[in-house]
């Protein structure tokens, strides 16, 4: 995507969304953002998109200063191939990041065999040996694991050793609901795995009826699982990778998907990694080029500083040298017998003294380069 001049960013941002301009651009949103207020770019505000899709009326803000100014080439850099802009063949694309992992082998066992460690501690808050305990000394967490609940554990076991076997950490929240497979300090993919279910119509029961305030709803609407389970990455891959493994009729179980799964993360985190550290090296660059150009107007504002006690120098030499002028003609208008005439703490003669060595003190034709310098520069 070409962009040249604030004009052409301009006219993108009030086009489409930035979530969706992001993304062709092979930058972040909170990057696309960034640039834009880089270069005095107004952006649609909040819910701009919800009341143009809802036909009400918005207000454009006006771009100012130079449209046909450049926009800096160094912050509109061209998305990797390996990350962004891979729908032209966006099979081919996918099949060339999966081939550099090889092949992964994960294989769910019918029981649980030597577990991983995450999978030890649900099993621990889960275990059925604490449903004899009064239900106020059982864990947390303690309750009967349904064959689900028993499955999920087989598979989840599988692909967490399979993650951990090619260099990923494993976390995961107290419950089952959501696992985190961390890569490097700064890449973290997390995911859920959940049964599916449907939503079913079903007549209001007599209790039901009681809380109708108008009594226009019959039916309220239920989940019905069914027993097919989906794993969800929940965090963004690289386009054209996978995201969702759905179990239905006409698929493969989700013990049949899993070398697939792992072996997309596997190739993913490597290029998130990447793609992170390009961002990271951009948002330096810019930061540098910020303190670059801070530092700049600095100078630029001292040096307009010196020039103008330099110039306050030569204004100053104008009134000493039209106070000599003054203080001759005094000089010279005054009589010897009011020489010694007492103003003040002096005679007049005294003060005419006085005058003419704080003329020469402060006369800057006097000064040498060194202390005109050392006046500037202080």
């Amino acid at each position: 995507m070409e962009i040249q001049t604030r004009n052409d960013l301009y006219e993108m941002i009030w086009r489409e969304p930035m979530t969706s301009l992001s993304k062709k651009m092979g930058l972040s949103d909170k990057g696309l953002a960034k640039l834009c207020d880089r270069n005095d770019i107004p952006v649609p505000p909040r819910g701009h998109w919800a009341k143009v899709a809802a036909g009400k009326k918005v207000i454009q803000k006006p771009l100012k200063g130079n449209g046909s100014q450049i926009v800096d080439e160094h912050l509109v850099e061209s998305p990797e191939p390996s990350s962004h802009n891979n729908k032209a063949h966006p099979k081919s694309h996918v099949n060339t990041i999966l081939s550099k992992v090889g092949t992964v082998h994960v294989k769910v066992h019918k029981t649980l065999r030597n577990p991983h460690p995450v999978i030890e501690s649900w099993r621990e808050k889960y275990s059925p040996r604490h449903s004899h305990l009064p239900r106020h000394m059982r864990p947390l967490h303690s309750q009967t694991l349904t064959p689900i609940d028993r499955r999920k554990y087989r598979i989840l076991d599988a692909l967490y050793k399979s993650l951990s076997h090619h260099g990923f950490k494993i976390a995961s929240d107290s419950s089952i609901r959501e696992s985190t497979a961390t890569y490097s300090s700064a890449i973290s993919i997390s995911f859920t795995l959940t049964e599916r279910y449907n939503q079913i119509r079903v007549p209001l029961t007599e209790s039901d009826w009681q809380y109708q305030l108008d009594g226009s709803k019959k039916f309220k609407v239920e989940k019905q699982y069914n027993g097919k389970l989906m794993l969800n990455i929940k965090t963004w891959l690289p386009e054209g990778l996978n995201q969702r493994w759905a179990e239905d009729s006409n698929t493969e179980s989700l013990e049949e998907m899993l070398p697939e799964i792992a072996k997309t993360l596997i190739a993913a985190a490597p290029i998130m990694e990447k793609n992170r550290k390009e961002e990271l090296q951009r948002e330096r660059r810019d930061i540098e080029r910020r303190i670059a150009e801070r530092e700049a107007k600095q100078k630029l504002e001292r040096e307009k500083e010196m020039l103008g006690t330099f110039l306050d120098l030569a204004e100053q030499g104008k009134k000493i040298r039209r106070g000599r002028l003054l203080l001759k003609k005094i000089t010279s208008d005054i009589g010897d017998t009011k020489m010694d005439k007492q103003v003040g703490e002096k005679t007049v003669s005294g003060w005419l003294t006085w005058i003419g060595q704080m003329l020469d003190d402060y006369d800057p034709d006097n000064f040498t380069v060194e202390e005109i310098i050392r006046e500037i520069t202080k």
